[in-house]
């Protein structure tokens, strides 16, 4: 790995550490100013390993990449406000880092024949019940004076953008399964968590433990998913047991 790569992963590691012991602690000045180096220092490593030919993702996919994580940088830098401008277009910047994530997934699945049937039905059916679980539950808890409240549809729609990406990382893995799509499907799901929490803060009541938590898993969740899909084209298949 090149030196620069390991250079620009300890400072991601570092702003990471940094951003979530300040939520965890209350420090919120710190929590604020640090969060928006920590997209800009994995774009830095995701483009040195590919520019490096340490990894080999095609043009499209490297593209979409890119502007998904540009995407997470613009989130962060929007949801440091509490105005609803700034809120509906942080919302907005993560759904279109989530639709370029799913697309990946799409063209993975794509490029392997469509993956087995019976993954589109494990996938379908796994998105069915955790969307049913979370709208049942935000609508149970929610505050009046909530965004789920006063505009359910964007809610709703940001909700189904990331089961879609999940779905498709998901099945991406059926169809290639290797070490880097597992790694990007378990990003998957720790977004799914990320985004259950930051709901929870947004729609209920705000807990600084859980703001913690909440960093801890959208970290996770984009480095994870980076990662896995930046390898997936270099990857060794995971052979069947036997």
């Amino acid at each position: 790995m090149p030196l620069s790569a390991l250079i620009f992963a300890g400072f991601f590691v570092f702003f990471s550490l940094l951003n979530v012991s300040a939520n965890l602690t209350g420090r919120v000045s710190l929590a604020r100013y640090s969060k928006p180096f920590l997209m800009p220092t994995l774009i830095a490593l995701i483009w040195t390993l590919q520019t490096a030919s340490f990894t080999s993702l095609d043009t499209t996919s490297f593209s979409l990449l890119l502007v998904g994580l540009f995407c997470g940088w613009a989130g962060d830098v929007f949801l440091l406000s509490d105005t609803d401008v700034c809120t509906l277009t942080g919302l907005a910047a993560f759904l279109l880092g989530h639709l370029c994530y799913g697309l990946i997934g799409m063209r993975i699945i794509i490029l392997h024949g469509g993956g087995p049937s019976w993954g589109w039905l494990i996938t379908i059916c796994a998105a069915f019940l955790y969307g049913g679980f979370a709208v049942a539950r935000m609508n149970k808890y929610r505050r009046e004076d909530s965004l789920i409240s006063l505009r359910p549809l964007v809610v709703y729609l940001y909700a189904g953008v990331i089961l879609w990406m999940t779905a498709c990382l998901l099945q991406a893995h059926f169809s290639a399964p290797s070490f880097a799509t597992e790694a990007a499907l378990w990003g998957g799901v720790f977004f799914m968590i990320s985004d259950t929490t930051l709901s929870k803060q947004m729609f209920f009541q705000y807990s600084r433990l859980r703001q913690g938590m909440l960093m801890c898993t959208y970290l996770a969740g984009q480095a994870l998913i980076a990662l896995g899909l930046l390898f997936t084209a270099s990857a060794s298949p995971i052979l069947p047991l036997g």
